[in-house]
């Protein structure tokens, strides 16, 4: 049923997973993950899609980075867990449901760890779950490629920020995609200056 699999803003929460100070260094490609991974967490509050941030024991792997702590939303919780999946953690499952969202975008560290079981978990309780594959990396680029297949073979739909953001959008013209468009034009922008 396609319209199942249809991302609606009012539905939607996005988790941001694990982005930390220790780990982010030895991500693969990871100035575009964080590229992406900013854009939809600019971009949520716009759409009135509210924002749930984790850490993985941040004694051992650090903070959440300054790029994503600083554009999060006043108020964002980050949640820390020592289990691989946020599901583990019964103050980010009391989060979740507090939020009363059944579409979650899931964008973060690592593909084949925390995101992997986060999203096997979410699935399992029944959740629609949305990768945004270019949001999400590992240490290995191998471990992200098989980690995405192994999800979508779970149902997940797996798809890109900017395809997700506008599928949150569903129409043009409004002052919402206006802004949303100038942040997508922005992270292009910033990606081409960081090519050259």
């Amino acid at each position: 049923n396609a319209a199942m699999r249809r991302l609606k803003a009012d539905q939607a929460l996005l988790l941001v997973v694990d982005i930390q100070s220790r780990l982010y260094p030895h991500i693969a490609a990871k100035e575009d993950l964080l590229r992406r991974a900013s854009l939809l967490i600019r971009c949520a509050p716009l759409l009135g899609i509210p924002i749930l941030a984790t850490e993985q024991y941040s004694k051992g792997l650090g903070p959440t980075i300054p790029e994503v702590r600083s554009i999060l939303p006043a108020g964002t919780p980050v949640i820390e867990k020592i289990s691989f999946s946020c599901a583990g953690c019964p103050e980010f499952l009391d989060a979740l449901s507090r939020a009363g969202r059944r579409h979650i975008v899931v964008v973060g560290i690592e593909s084949h760890v925390c995101v992997q079981q986060t999203v096997r978990d979410l699935c399992e309780r029944g959740y629609r779950v949305f990768l945004a594959a270019d949001a999400v990396g590992s240490r290995n680029p191998e471990d992200k490629r098989v980690a995405v297949e192994r999800m979508r073979d779970w149902d997940v739909e797996v798809s890109t920020a900017e395809s997700l953001l506008f599928e949150a959008l569903a129409v043009a013209g409004t002052d919402v995609f206006k802004q949303v468009s100038a942040l997508v034009k922005e992270a292009d922008a910033d990606a081409r200056g960081k090519a050259s």
